[in-house]
């Protein structure tokens, strides 16, 4: 009672059930979304196939955003889509960007900084249904019968759609799949690239 009680978006609509007790419990409730559910089904084409899944799951969501005193979400995208597609006011919303390291931009790497013979770009982290991975692919491809020498692609992460291009494009050379590093192992990860991509 009277306390502040943070709650996650995933696993999907778990918030549910702090929604329900805030009323009796007196506390007030942080919702943390970091992906939207059930909108994710629509950005991957899966409304239709399971649409009374979605139906009773927007219901849910809408529900829980209701009953929600603060909202964090993880950027300016997500923040819009409240604003207009749950009517959500800007004073119950707060962004909050989750890949803002300080760690990152005070490492230095002086061995990576030597390193000038490839140009080496970067995807690290969750690689979800939800994520466009088909232009990465493209390019992938493209560069392979381009037979581009001094470009190197590495993934460290996973998720369903890691896995998916990890299937179609590991054979080569120039691309290298790695595990979840830990978040210690991160500045030295993310300063070893040229370019990080964020999809």
């Amino acid at each position: 009672k009277n306390s502040i009680v943070l709650s996650l978006s995933s696993p999907p609509l778990i918030s549910f059930i702090p929604t329900m007790l805030k009323n009796i419990k007196k506390y007030k409730l942080i919702y943390n979304i970091q992906d939207l559910y059930p909108d994710i089904l629509e950005r991957i084409n899966k409304k239709n196939k399971n649409k009374f899944f979605y139906t009773i799951s927007k219901k849910i969501s809408q529900k829980i955003i209701n009953g929600a005193d603060i909202i964090v979400v993880i950027g300016s995208c997500m923040e819009k889509t409240l604003k207009e597609e749950y009517q959500v006011n800007e004073n119950k919303l707060t962004v909050i960007e989750n890949w803002a390291l300080k760690e990152i931009e005070e490492y230095k790497n002086e061995k990576v900084l030597q390193d000038n013979n490839h140009f080496k770009i970067l995807y690290s982290g969750n690689m979800g249904r939800g994520h466009e991975h088909e232009t990465i692919l493209k390019c992938i491809e493209k560069l392979k019968n381009d037979d581009v020498q001094n470009i190197f692609f590495e993934f460290v992460g996973g998720g369903y759609n890691y896995n998916l291009l990890q299937n179609k494009v590991d054979k080569y050379k120039f691309v290298e799949f790695k595990p979840y590093v830990e978040k210690e192992k991160l500045p030295e990860v993310i300063s070893s690239a040229d370019v990080c991509l964020v999809i």
